[in-house]
């Protein structure tokens, strides 16, 4: 930025705002960065996307989610229109590529755990896309919802039970928001 000419603090400034694991903050915080107001909003990931998106239709917004189009941020990828650009880092068809993955990776498998978040419509897109692929392979497919950091220990449980051949998990900002360390398996 500075080769450019942009000195932060002199003239441009850049406003953070974190949910700190949270998605339902995001839309209080969309609400503030508007009201600033800024100029442009970057937002990682669906669910702020989505909340920047119905916070204003006049400031810019670049955002990276899993399918924008899938999940209404923009109506097509080469001409996504109105106020929303940015990446798409993930398709939600893909999901059954990566189940066909596992099946290259281990063989046979019949039964397969999804991780996915009920509050990220990127993960409801994925998961419908993956149940597809089960069907068509034949496999069991269960899927266990996490939205908050609290519901792991459950869900750890819930798996063991299950016994599963593989688990697939769903891209979601929240799996960002804490250390894969604090695990206990």
């Amino acid at each position: 930025m500075r080769e450019l000419g942009y000195i932060g603090g002199k003239n441009f400034n850049i406003i953070y705002r974190f949910a700190e694991g949270q998605a339902d903050r995001y839309p209080a915080l969309a609400a503030e960065l508007v009201h600033v107001p800024v100029d442009v909003i970057v937002t990682w990931g669906t669910p702020a996307s989505l909340a920047a998106k119905d916070a204003t239709s006049e400031i810019p917004i670049i955002m990276t989610s899993g399918d924008p189009v899938a999940v209404g941020l923009v109506p097509g990828l080469s001409h996504p229109r109105g106020n929303v650009t940015g990446f798409s880092t993930q398709a939600a068809d893909l999901e059954g590529k990566r189940l066909e993955l596992i099946g290259e990776l281990l063989g046979r498998f019949s039964r397969v755990v999804v991780f996915s978040n009920p509050t990220n419509p990127y993960c409801i897109v994925a998961v419908e896309s993956a149940r597809l692929a089960a069907t068509a392979l034949r496999v069991q497919l269960d899927v266990v919802e996490i939205a908050k950091e609290s519901d792991l220990d459950d869900a750890f449980l819930k798996v063991r039970s299950m016994h599963p051949d593989a688990i697939l998990v769903v891209a979601d900002p929240f799996w960002q928001t804490f250390s894969l360390k604090s695990l206990s398996f």
